[in-house]
């Protein structure tokens, strides 16, 4: 029994000694995995007539907005008396022209031949109505930045909407960005605005807007700060603001200006009135000076002479009318008294007159001299 089981051990050893046993691979180093990943490139910028028609519309969509933001503005300022159109509403009618929409009459510019001329990171927008055809504003952008852009108006060709204050003013100059194809910011300098008359007032009225700003991101949207002018003088400062959420605030101040002008043509007017009422006192003292004035002293006259004055006096009262007959009957009535006086010697001092009394008579003195009327 051992025998077997020495046997079988042997037997065992020699089968598992003899089997062929693996050697161990050598350790390899750590390898790198490659991951895959994705690389995102930016998209390259559409260049070509689709990307040019793309932008336009994008433009002509952002000048509608902000006609309707000066249109607002118009309302506030100016109230009843705004125009009817303003600046960017007619770029906006002419970038839809342009664009190929459908337009409708713009109203309160008259010409209607508004046309967009394309040139590289430029338009500049023409009025067409006459020959040679008249540069209404030019928009450049911004070389470095896309979403920046600058708009000129040329003042001078704006005399439909601005009147005569057209003429007199810079160049109006708007700095625009965007931002996801909307306006950000808003931010104009040299604005200037004329009020719709309907009468005839030959007086130069000029809304003028020093500081124009918008921005979405602000508190206060909107900001408008200038002054109303009268034939180019300021008389009223304005102020508004228009927050993102709340009341509107509306400020103005009137000024107390010196007008040289009216002051001259006031003066004017009162040196005229001076040299009327001048010329009315000479006329008034010119009569007054024709009527002779009583004398304070009394005329001394003889009888002879007082009878021929009665006999004067009485026809001339009664040719004058029955309305003076008692008068006349005073002085007939004297008369006869001083002839009666006469007869018995006797000289009234009234009818006496110096240094001609008769050598027989004695002369009456004189009374005092008194004022006239007393």
């Amino acid at each position: 029994m051992k025998l077997i089981f020495i046997t079988t051990c042997i037997t065992l050893g020699i089968l598992v000694g003899c089997t062929k046993k693996e050697l161990p691979s050598p350790k390899k180093e750590d390898a790198v995995v490659d991951v895959p990943t994705t690389v995102v490139n930016a998209p390259p910028l559409k260049t070509g007539p689709e990307a040019e028609k793309a932008y336009a519309r994008m433009l002509g969509a952002n000048l509608k907005f902000l006609g309707s933001l000066e249109k607002e503005v118009l309302k506030l300022l100016l109230e009843g008396s705004s125009p009817e159109v303003n600046q960017f509403e007619v770029l906006s009618f002419g970038f839809d022209k342009f664009n190929g929409a459908k337009t409708g009459f713009l109203q309160g510019f008259g010409c209607q031949k508004i046309a967009v001329r394309a040139a590289p990171k430029k338009y500049e927008i023409y009025s067409e109505c006459t020959k040679p055809a008249k540069k209404l504003a030019e928009i450049n952008e911004d070389l470095s930045n896309k979403n920046r852009l600058t708009i000129v108006f040329l003042t001078s060709n704006w005399k439909v909407i601005l009147g005569n204050a057209a003429g007199i003013n810079p160049e109006r100059t708007c700095e625009v960005t965007f931002k996801d194809n909307k306006v950000q910011s808003l931010d104009c300098k040299d604005t200037v605005f004329s009020p719709r008359f309907t009468g005839v007032d030959i007086n130069l009225y000029e809304l003028k807007i020093r500081k124009y700003l918008f921005n979405r991101n602000q508190a206060n949207e909107l900001m408008i700060e200038g002054g109303q002018y009268k034939d180019l003088i300021e008389n009223k400062k304005i102020s508004m603001t228009v927050p993102m959420s709340g009341k509107i605030s509306i400020i103005e101040k009137e000024l107390k200006v010196k007008d040289d002008f009216a002051d001259m043509q006031n003066k004017l007017l009162g040196l005229e009135e001076q040299k009327q009422e001048k010329k009315n006192e000479e006329e008034v003292s010119g009569k007054q000076e024709n009527i002779t004035p009583h004398t304070a002293e009394p005329e001394y006259i003889d009888a002879q002479k007082a009878e021929e004055q009665s006999q004067t006096s009485s026809g001339t009262v009664q040719s004058e009318g029955q309305g003076q007959e008692n008068q006349n009957g005073e002085q007939s009535q004297q008369g006869q008294d001083d002839s009666q006086s006469q007869n018995n010697g006797e000289i009234p001092p009234e009818q006496a007159p110096p240094g001609e009394a008769e050598p027989n008579s004695v002369p009456a003195t004189p009374p005092p001299q008194q004022p006239y009327g007393r």
